[in-house]
């Protein structure tokens, strides 16, 4: 009696000894992937920047010139309903011009100062972009940088973009641990990337669609198999 009990205490340690090593010595053992996830919504506000620049020989002539400019395209841009708050400087600035290269004279003097004055109007019926974009251009505007759609509050598609990207991350690393034989652990880290809003490829189609995306980078442990191992692999 006492032999067999010896016996199986000698088997039951050897096993313990086999299968320690693969689930609490084994080397710390990483895979980690991206993914993406993008989910197209109507856009229900319009941004533009735009305003005002110019280059004069006297500091004093460029900025007046440009202030008056400015004092113009906000009053015929305010009496479109757009209110101050939907209206911010993005840009404002100061350059002086010194001659090019080859010009005759000392090539460090200041010839002239450009100003620029741009600002962000956010246009909160898409529809009136248009009409924004031309009273201002008429009231005096001679920059028209950006005219773009978005969405006000984005939160709900940005939370199915977010679901999206982290399921097809877990996709992605589930094929590749499969094709080197390995098992997926935990989730070590998980970080997301700016949100971005950008037109949609097929807005022809649907107008005034916008697409709201997410990237996320999501670090797993990974196992190896063993015939000995006690540890199954998580559910996919």
């Amino acid at each position: 009696m006492r032999q067999r009990l010896t016996a199986f205490a000698l088997a039951t340690g050897l096993a313990l000894l086999v299968t320690a090593p693969v689930t609490a010595d084994a080397p710390r053992r990483e895979l980690t992937v991206t993914g993406s996830g993008k989910v197209s919504v109507r856009a229900d506000t319009a941004l533009t920047t735009l305003g005002a620049e110019t280059t004069r020989p006297g500091f004093t002539d460029a900025i007046g010139d440009v202030a008056k400019r400015m004092n113009a395209v906000l009053s015929a841009v305010k009496a479109l309903g757009v209110p101050e708050e939907d209206i911010k400087t993005v840009t404002y600035s100061v350059e002086a011009r010194t001659p090019k290269p080859g010009d005759a004279g000392d090539p460090g003097r200041i010839t002239g100062y450009r100003v620029t004055h741009l600002v962000q109007i956010k246009v909160r019926k898409i529809d009136h972009v248009a009409a924004v974009v031309e009273a201002a251009v008429a009231a005096g505007a001679n920059a028209v940088r950006v005219v773009s759609l978005a969405v006000e509050d984005p939160s709900e598609a940005l939370a199915r973009a977010r679901a999206i990207a982290v399921k097809n991350a877990k996709d992605r690393a589930w094929e590749l641990a499969s094709a080197a034989q390995l098992w997926l652990d935990r989730i070590l880290t998980i970080t997301e990337s700016e949100m971005q809003v950008t037109p949609d490829g097929d807005a022809k189609a649907r107008p005034g669609q916008v697409e709201i995306g997410v990237t996320v980078t999501v670090q797993y442990g990974i196992m190896r198999w063993s015939p000995y191992s006690r540890v199954l692999p998580p559910m996919p």
